[in-house]
């Protein structure tokens, strides 16, 4: 496993004694993956050059979060006529009721847009350096989807890249993040995970269909001190490639260009190994839980909050148990969200902020598992924040786009009320008004940061601390 410490130390001005010092931001000595069965400051105005210089270390700190889920629900109800199960049998291998899909013609984009504009409102800025987009499920082969995204937000011509690590991808991206802002690259960095996993799944698969879903979550990272509350610890990452068919969309790259043939039409769509791939997720996101916290300085009882990607609700709990954390501290949406790869952390994120559940102060562990395979975590210190809300900006038509309905071209919505979790009665967490969507912007700097949530899709019915013990199928 290797790790990455998104700190950069302070510059010298000049060749030591012990010669030239070593470059800023350079990760600690890379491990080589164990085999499948091994143990396993505000930044301020942009410069012209696109650089920043700092006398100071640097690191990055957390400074704003948002989300986006479609309208569009999908009940056990709903999926389980057309894959020829109950809604029951879904539930007990998954433990999920529901999930949240796509709808027609619209893209992973269209979500990952309306992430990061709440995002960027929560932090209170209109101006990011760089757009990473972390996703399994691009727009296209070519080009990448965060140059679409960035151009999108009003970021023309700024530095914009896909990160495909799968369910990991949210997290490797907190890592390309933090070393950008440690080398003085950037100031500012949104990060994004989004997927629209359900066009890539076999619709009488009721394997995948009843795991994964779509939606997008986004932070934005500033640069600012180590330690100070907000920045994010060092990034431990692994990956095993001897392993890359168990969880896998064979056809569509290089290697099998077409969408699948007659003899294999199941070749364009996701396919996932599942008793396996369970073994594999528990085992990994174990170790590398253990040693994220090793990394950081901070022992298992002192961690508040486990956020660990969503693979399905008997993972987490078998996760939990290796651990030896309790379920109340471990944090599930899974229930009403499903299984959305590289969005399932920073959506479960700000639904734990947006809940209470996770407190200025409390100490969180973030770990993730995936196709490739990948796997990594990271540690957090969750910074200030205020329950001072301010009314937000119309839904942008992006909205509309992404699938929400009841709004014109322009993205007005008719008697005020704004997208919600259901896409029907326009009833979101607070009722009827545009409040569903609030937006609370601020000022951050170099020593405080004050992260207001903006909320999208979010019910009550979205929240769930139950675990289930009994394993059948599995995904990452």
């Amino acid at each position: 496993m290797t790790s990455v410490h998104p700190t950069a130390p302070r510059p010298s001005d000049g060749p030591g004694p012990s010669g030239p010092p070593a470059p800023a931001g350079r990760p600690g000595p890379a491990e080589r993956p164990a085999p499948s069965d091994g143990p396993g400051p505000d930044a301020g105005p942009r410069p012209a050059n696109g650089a920043y210089r700092t006398a100071e270390a640097r690191t990055a700190v957390l400074a704003g979060i948002g989300y986006w889920l479609p309208p569009t629900v999908l009940t056990n109800d709903d999926l389980g006529p057309r894959v020829g199960t109950s809604a029951e049998w879904l539930r007990s291998r998954t433990g999920i009721t529901s999930r949240h899909v796509a709808g027609p013609g619209t893209a992973t984009a269209d979500l990952a847009v309306e992430a990061g504009r709440r995002a960027m409102a929560s932090a209170g800025i209109d101006r990011v350096d760089l757009v990473l987009v972390a996703t399994t499920s691009p727009d296209r082969v070519c080009p990448a989807t965060a140059p679409d995204v960035a151009a999108r937000l009003g970021q023309p011509q700024i530095a914009a890249l896909d990160v495909g690590a799968a369910c990991s991808g949210f997290l490797y991206g907190l890592a390309v993040a933090g070393g950008m802002i440690a080398s003085g690259a950037a100031g500012r960095v949104l990060v994004i995970g989004a997927e629209t996993l359900t066009s890539l799944l076999d619709p009488g698969d009721r394997a995948t269909s009843a795991i994964f879903a779509d939606g997008a979550g986004a932070v934005v990272l500033r640069a600012g001190r180590p330690g100070e509350p907000g920045s994010i610890g060092p990034v431990v990452l692994g990956s095993d490639g001897a392993a890359s068919d168990l969880i896998e969309v064979p056809a569509g790259g290089s290697r099998d260009p077409g969408p699948g043939t007659p003899d294999s039409p199941g070749a364009r769509y996701l396919s996932v190994s599942g008793p396996e791939v369970f073994r594999l997720a528990v085992k990994r996101m174990t170790e590398v839980s253990h040693r994220a916290l090793a990394e950081a300085g901070w022992r298992l009882p002192e961690v508040d909050r486990v956020v660990a990607h969503q693979a399905n609700a008997h993972i987490l709990a078998a996760v939990g148990r290796k651990l030896g954390v309790r379920p109340d501290r471990m944090a599930t949406n899974i229930q009403h969200v499903g299984n959305t790869s590289a969005a399932s952390i920073p959506i479960l994120l700000a639904q734990d902020a947006d809940d209470g559940r996770v407190k200025p102060g409390d100490r969180v562990l973030l770990t993730a598992f995936g196709g490739g395979l990948t796997w990594a975590a990271t540690t957090l210190v969750w910074p200030t924040s205020t329950s001072t809300s301010t009314r937000p900006p119309p839904p942008t038509a992006d909205a509309y786009r992404a699938g929400t309905s009841g709004g014109d071209a322009e993205g007005h919505v008719p008697d005020g009320r704004g997208p919600n979790a259901h896409g029907a009665n326009g009833h979101g967490r607070n009722g009827p008004g545009a409040d569903a969507h609030r937006s609370d912007a601020h000022h951050t700097d170099a020593h405080h940061t004050d992260v207001h949530r903006t909320d999208a899709h979010r019910p009550d019915a979205h929240r769930t601390d139950t675990h289930r013990t009994d394993a059948h199928r599995t995904s990452g």
